[in-house]
């Protein structure tokens, strides 16, 4: 939450505050064979699973995590205020329950950042939200670079979200972009 304290102040924290944080050691099994990372529920609470797993030592889980938290965490923003109009039609053809049979290959060559935002529009307005923050505008970049028949896709992606978080909050998204990586790396150096 540092980034967003930086970048929006303390009173979008007071407003938009995760009053509570619910952590359970192992993964929720679903019955397609996908598991569940963490849920964002009511607007304020967000439940972590995957706890006993987790090595603050380990990049990889210390970025898997915080993909979960800003993942929520942009799930709860728009809970209180929902997301553009805009991005509705981006990508609606390719949405699908069975986004698990779907390599990530395929799914990036579709216009999305991960698989699982395949699942549901809102699902993907959050994924995309948590892969510029945690993966960073370079790793974004390459994915419109290696995807050039949907770039326009992804560029329109960013750009509503972008605005969004200017419009609706007053967020330089670029600017919590670059202090999110800047937490990642100082964590990863501890």
């Amino acid at each position: 939450m540092k980034p967003y304290e930086k970048v929006a102040g303390n009173d979008f924290l007071k407003k938009y505050s995760i009053s509570k944080f619910v952590l359970v050691g192992s993964a929720e099994y679903q019955n397609n064979g996908t598991i569940i990372l963490g849920t964002a529920e009511g607007g304020t609470k967000v439940v972590l699973y995957m706890i006993n797993d987790f090595e603050l030592a380990k990049k990889e889980e210390v970025t898997r995590m915080l993909h979960t938290i800003h993942h929520e965490f942009a799930h709860i923003l728009h809970q209180h205020i929902h997301y553009p109009q805009a991005w509705r039609g981006v990508s609606t053809q390719w949405y699908t329950q069975t986004w698990m049979n779907t390599p990530l290959s395929q799914a990036q060559a579709q216009g999305f950042v991960s698989s699982y935002a395949k699942s549901a529009e809102q699902e993907d307005f959050v994924e995309t939200i948590a892969y510029l923050l945690i993966q960073g505008q370079e790793s974004y970049d390459k994915l419109i670079a290696d995807n050039k028949e949907v770039a326009n896709v992804f560029t329109t992606k960013q750009r509503i979200v972008e605005q969004y978080y200017k419009e609706v909050f007053n967020i330089n998204f670029k600017e919590l972009q670059k202090e999110v990586q800047h937490a990642i790396t100082n964590i990863a150096k501890s």
